[in-house]
């Protein structure tokens, strides 16, 4: 999995916003797990991401490295693999006491779904930001990749890579 840091992971994801940032990279600057740089477009496959719009389907870029020929999905860094819930509302679940206004603006995260962020939080990653003295803030994310090599809140520990 490669993940590309977005700045401003506040933005809703929609299917523009991603090709916009994916078509512009240049894949022969991006580097497999295997520390060879180049990859292919591999193909392609759907996922849901719950926004503000409702639950959109996302197609997913997969690449292929010329070298290894491993694949990976390219994802952004406001995307938190495996799970539909998009950073930016994560973080809003784990800061936030007032969940009816989080569920209002967006009507596909439910309270079970809030379980399950905060259970996560709290059971794998909450005592790791804590020892390295990480905040909540919008550099969660760079600091997950430089300290753990994944994505906050990525709970299965698949190689990912941040390409900045």
């Amino acid at each position: 999995m490669i993940t590309i840091y977005v700045k401003d992971f506040n933005e809703e994801i929609t299917q523009k916003s991603y090709d916009n940032i994916v078509n512009n990279l240049d894949l022969n600057t991006i580097k497999c797990s295997c520390g060879h740089y180049g990859v292919t477009v591999h193909g392609y496959y759907d996922r849901r991401v719950k926004t503000a719009f409702g639950s959109i389907r996302l197609v997913v870029m997969r690449v292929k490295c010329q070298t290894c020929g491993k694949t990976h999905a390219i994802l952004l860094s406001s995307i938190v693999p495996y799970q539909s819930i998009q950073l930016k509302d994560q973080l809003r679940i784990i800061l936030n006491n007032n969940l009816k206004e989080l569920m209002e603006s967006n009507l596909d995260i439910d309270e079970p779904n809030i379980s399950t962020v905060r259970f996560n939080y709290h059971h794998h990653f909450k005592q790791r930001l804590i020892s390295e003295n990480i905040e909540l803030d919008s550099n969660i994310a760079f600091h997950c990749f430089g300290l753990f090599k994944r994505q906050f809140l990525q709970i299965k520990c698949q190689t990912n890579i941040l390409y900045t």
